[in-house]
């Protein structure tokens, strides 16, 4: 086990064993309030000292009028009081020997193009820094906070509960945005992933991203994958000497931000970040490993996948299979696949045999597998899905249920039509398409079971960005399922987690 002494000097940002809050105060709709607020919601462990000129306790904390009059040393303070009245306070913290202080108030240099002064208060937070010598460390300034389940530690702004950390798989995410910072950790515990940590790290007076993503990556054992925003690097050099390794160690995915003149434009009046060459950014994720998500609902499904794929359990190969209710659908999903690097599985005679017992004579006796229209076919969707995964040519498989998911909304008349005509029922309501969808999925997942084949579920009632995921989707998911909105997602999602395969095969052959 590792001593105190010898741990890395992030870890007590992360794990803090005393907290101060600058700006504290009982009313919840000050940042000060929740962010005091949220360090007692979440039950963090260590001891926590408000700072208030006229207060004498918040929330049972006994309240001190400067950092100066703590007897304790201070491993985080946090920052809420305005922009020119900030640098005496980080002075003062850089006097007593605080290891980190996060300045949430924003009003620095994203602001200096039109409000000169702003500029001014942040270079006298980098005097103090550079007295500092490394004793001191600052997160932000502009910044939302940062969470830590490891040690039940919530120190932001805004009304979230704490995040979740889950059995097995865990993510932890640094970002140049914050709001987009805890938009991705309800995403993310709404979809099935468990989060280590998270930190928006705003302007990046002193820490920046490639901090971050250098502690996650070599440090923190709790970490599986690392996600994070980037509007652009504040030192490529330190990260093209580290992110090659940490992709061997864990799946880095960043979501990159001013990829064009007018993103680049917002990203410097956001936090004062230069974005740079979207082409250099894009061949040096290739070079190193990283997985670059196109959008925010993008990302969270690349997690999903890396969960899925954890620990080194990727497809075969790149020939998919799949199952269909129409030629049309093939067709183009045929098209999507190809488009996507990816390639229709030739089937094998034994399975072509099989599958033609159960499907009309007049099915196109190939990959795709077409039920041509019938829909009294998907009551054979089991005996369906356990031929073609036990087709050793086949490496992924991809259908999509009908009934799957919509009793998550009002039920169309013409599902009420078919489960009429095909099942027997005379009224269909939500209770019974829930049953219906429970005994597919266990199907399903018994089938999965006995075979390294991935399933991808394309399904618009999937959402990645909602803040609800229907209860048959998590099981599905956490049984190896990778649920997408469209075959598209699901295409670019395998291609990228594909290449990432290679990228540590190659990595690992060296």
């Amino acid at each position: 086990m590792t001593s105190e002494k010898d741990k890395p000097d992030l870890y007590w940002l992360f794990s803090p064993r005393t907290i101060a809050v600058v700006g504290a105060t009982k009313n919840i709709s000050k940042v000060g309030g929740q962010v005091i607020n949220n360090l007692r919601i979440g039950g963090y462990k260590g001891k926590v000292f408000p700072i208030h000129p006229k207060h004498d306790k918040i929330f049972g904390w006994t309240v001190h009028k400067s950092v100066k009059n703590v007897s304790e040393p201070l491993d985080l303070v946090v920052s809420v009081i305005p922009n020119h009245k900030t640098a005496p306070i980080v002075e003062e913290c850089v006097e007593i020997g605080a290891k980190f202080v996060q300045i949430i108030t924003a009003g620095f240099q994203e602001i200096a193009s039109f409000e000169p002064e702003a500029m001014k208060y942040q270079d006298e937070i980098t005097k103090s820094l550079k007295r500092a010598k490394g004793t001191t460390r600052i997160i932000g300034p502009n910044c939302m906070g940062i969470t830590s389940t490891g040690s039940n530690l919530n120190a932001m702004m805004g009304f979230l509960p704490l995040a979740k950390s889950l059995d097995g798989f865990n993510i932890s995410i640094t970002s140049q945005s914050g709001t987009w910072t805890w938009n991705v950790v309800n995403f993310a515990n709404s979809h099935g992933i468990g989060i280590a940590n998270a930190i928006s790290n705003g302007n990046e007076l002193d820490l920046t991203f490639e901090d971050f993503i250098e502690y996650f990556g070599f440090h923190c054992e709790r970490t599986n994958a690392i996600v994070g925003f980037l509007e652009g690097f504040r030192n490529s050099q330190k990260i093209k000497k580290i992110a090659a390794e940490i992709s061997e160690k864990k799946p880095i995915i960043i979501l990159k931000g001013g990829k064009t003149k007018s993103g680049a434009r917002s990203a410097s009046s956001h936090t004062g970040s230069i974005a740079g060459s979207y082409a250099i950014f894009k061949s040096f994720c290739k070079q190193a490993g990283i997985i670059e998500a196109e959008d925010s609902s993008d990302l969270i499904d690349l997690a999903r996948a890396a969960k899925i794929f954890h620990p080194n359990k990727f497809p075969r190969g790149n020939r998919v299979t799949i199952f269909t209710g129409g030629g049309g659908a093939g067709v183009i999903l045929s098209d999507i696949l190809e488009n996507h690097g990816l390639q229709l599985a030739k089937l094998e005679k034994e399975t072509i045999e099989k599958l033609s017992e159960i499907l009309p004579p007049h099915w196109p006796h190939g990959n795709p597998v077409d039920s041509v229209g019938s829909m009294e076919v998907w009551m054979q969707l089991k005996k369906i899905m356990k031929i073609i995964s036990q087709d050793n040519n086949t490496d992924i498989i991809m259908t999509s249920i009908p009934t799957m998911g919509a009793a998550q909304d009002d039920i169309p008349e013409p599902m009420k039509k078919w489960a009429k005509r095909v099942m027997g029922i005379e009224e269909i309501n939500r209770d019974v398409l829930v049953s219906f969808d429970r005994n597919i999925a266990k199907d399903i997942i018994r089938i999965l079971r006995k075979t390294d084949k991935l399933l991808v579920f394309p399904t618009s009632h999937y959402n990645s960005e909602g803040h609800y995921e229907y209860e048959i989707f998590t099981k599905l998911f956490e049984n190896g399922v990778l649920v997408v909105s469209n075959a598209v997602d699901g295409s670019r999602i395998i291609k990228k987690m594909l290449a990432y395969k290679e990228f540590l095969k190659k990595r690992r052959n060296k």
